[in-house]
């Protein structure tokens, strides 16, 4: 199986929101629906999946985070 972690941005309202999903394949041709595996967040706005690491039994994902810095730009 292979997997494909990406960028998926969504306008809800007048915000941006970057999220990080991922879909899967068998044959590099056929994808599953996007899987969003970050939150909903201005607060984070997760972009740009990079590396993925083993560590031991687990993996772990290099992610960039990209939040608004302005707490008055941010929807409560």
């Amino acid at each position: 199986t292979y997997y494909l972690f990406f960028t998926l941005s969504e306008k809800d309202g007048e915000y941006m929101y970057n999220r990080i999903a991922m879909s899967k394949s068998k044959d590099l041709m056929t994808w599953s629906e996007p899987v969003c595996i970050t939150e909903k967040d201005l607060k984070t706005n997760y972009s740009s999946p990079g590396n993925i690491i083993k560590i031991g039994d687990e993996f772990v994902i290099c992610i960039c985070r990209s939040a608004l810095e302005n707490k008055a730009q941010i929807a409560d």
